[in-house]
């Protein structure tokens, strides 16, 4: 399962969100994890639009990096 899931109310129209967090991996492959483990299905009844989200931390760096995209 995603490390975060944002569902907004039916009456927003604010796009889904599924964040992955990664530590010492690039942030893409935490989008792909998304994609490859299927984490959107359990959305299957949300009509919205959708945003994947990988977010790394590079301990020896001390730095962030992020991928979105629109599933």
């Amino acid at each position: 399962m995603a490390d975060i899931l944002f569902m907004p109310a039916s009456s927003s129209k604010l796009p889904a969100l599924i964040i992955e967090l990664k530590v010492n991996q690039a942030a893409e492959v935490a989008v792909e994890q998304i994609r490859e483990k299927g984490y959107g299905a359990i959305l299957n009844r949300y009509e919205g639009n959708l945003i994947l989200c990988g977010i790394s931390y590079n301990s020896r760096a001390e730095k962030h990096t992020c991928k979105i995209e629109r599933a």
